[in-house]
């Protein structure tokens, strides 16, 4: 799958220096897999969102443009956690990003 910034377009490494944050955790039964872009043309974040559901089928999600503020909150929270693809962790980093549901 080709990932492109969601604000002008740019095609993101998606394995690169552009994937700048990833964060795995379950809500509910559900696993999510957030990964964090970050867009070296324009500077805008992109976030996909993998979920995995229990019951019914699997889905990515796309969202932004995400401005620099809310996105670099979120890519240092994920930094937090010693394990950010550890599903089962249940850091405060964990708890704070997915606490309340998917970011």
């Amino acid at each position: 799958m080709t990932i492109s910034c969601t604000q002008c377009g740019k095609e993101l490494d998606r394995q690169g220096p552009d994937r700048v944050a990833v964060m795995a955790g379950f809500v509910l039964g559900d696993e999510y897999i957030e990964t964090w872009f970050l867009c070296p043309a324009c500077g805008a974040y992109t976030k996909k969102t993998y979920h995995d559901r229990f019951l019914g089928d699997d889905s990515i999600h796309l969202a932004g443009p995400i401005g620099k503020p809310r996105g670099d909150a979120a890519v240092a929270l994920i930094r937090q956690c010693p394990d950010p693809l550890d599903k089962w962790c249940t850091c405060p980093a964990h708890t704070a990003y997915f606490g309340a549901g998917p970011a």
